[in-house]
């Protein structure tokens, strides 16, 4: 679309009313209302949705899912489970976690995303595009976006 911005070192596009946020290595999109906070790697959403992302360092992909799997025990849907990323969800019609891991080798990036889908403006659209986002940010990423 006219005005979006492809972050650079990434296969991110960014849409109008959306923003950045990179962590330790790891980068994914929310809205512009979300509130990110600079104590950690968190952004709020304003119906109390959140997203927190982490940088991991695994040994083994296909043993780091299995591992994941079996700690968080029944998945309500798997979005996707492939070579590069993990995606899933738990919870109830109230509150669903999505978990969204993508691996470049030994690293892993992770996102849990919380949300409350009756009050989150777009919801579907939303989780999609958040955990679609998520993933690596190359270590000669250039900090400052056009």
């Amino acid at each position: 679309m006219k005005g979006d911005v492809r972050v650079p070192g990434t296969t991110v596009v960014l849409r109008a009313g959306w923003k950045f946020l990179a962590y330790s290595g790891c980068g994914c999109v929310v809205p512009v209302s979300w509130r990110l906070s600079f104590e950690e790697p968190l952004a709020l959403g304003p119906d109390g949705s959140s997203l927190s992302i982490r940088q991991e360092t695994i040994a083994s992909w296909s043993g780091y899912k299995e591992r994941i799997r079996q700690s968080y025990g029944h998945l309500n849907v798997v979005h996707e489970d492939t070579e590069r990323r993990l995606w899933f969800e738990i919870g109830d019609e109230a509150h669903i976690e999505h978990y969204v891991a993508v691996t470049s080798g030994p690293t892993v990036c992770v996102g849990v995303l919380d949300v409350h889908p009756h009050s989150m403006s777009g919801a579907p659209e939303t989780v999609d595009a958040i955990a679609r986002s998520i993933g690596l940010v190359p270590t000669n990423w250039p900090g400052e976006l056009p």
